[in-house]
């Protein structure tokens, strides 16, 4: 779960090789994000974030029958980055977690980039926690370019119990997953 602050500087190059990486892959399943640059750096700079509070986002979930998973103890840093998008992670259930966005809507999102660092996040989130079992997406969210990865991230996710994606078209269709 903690990460090595005295990493030698080829851990550093690799590090970002692996977040260049990261972005090329994310543009080529989301061809409509923007630039490969401006990924890796958003992700570099979430990376940052977890790794002032001494953790590792690439961690795996930990969650068993009995424990939680490591990011119920780290929800602060996480909400964080997503708060900055309107989005929050909240436990909803003992051990289970729900991520959401904040129920009003906005005339326009100012900025973008908090948006694209908070999807990152919940990629990660996404593709390697099967604490993550609810997914509510307002339509502030759903009509951007940077909900994309969220989509393209679903395909990987088998713990999901319930999803909500509101648009103006749907208003609220929601999908209640089996497990």
């Amino acid at each position: 779960m903690s990460k090595n602050k005295d990493a030698p500087p080829e851990a550093t190059k690799i590090a970002a090789c692996a977040c260049h990486a990261y972005a090329l892959n994310l543009q080529k399943n989301c061809p409509n994000l923007p630039p490969v640059e401006d990924i890796a750096n958003c992700l570099e700079q979430v990376q940052t974030e977890f790794e002032n509070a001494d953790l590792d986002m690439q961690m795996p979930c930990t969650m068993t029958d009995t424990d939680p998973c490591w990011v119920l103890d780290n929800l602060r840093t996480l909400n964080r980055v997503l708060m900055l998008a309107d989005i929050e992670i909240k436990e909803e259930e003992p051990r289970r977690l729900s991520v959401r966005s904040f129920d009003y809507a906005r005339p326009a999102r100012s900025n973008e980039s908090a948006l694209l660092k908070a999807c990152i996040l919940l990629d990660v989130l996404l593709k390697g926690h099967r604490c993550v079992q609810t997914l509510h997406l307002g339509q502030d969210i759903v009509g951007t370019r940077c909900a994309q990865i969220l989509y393209a991230s679903l395909a990987f996710n088998k713990s999901l119990k319930y999803m909500t994606a509101e648009s103006v078209c749907t208003a609220g269709a929601t999908h209640q997953g089996t497990s």
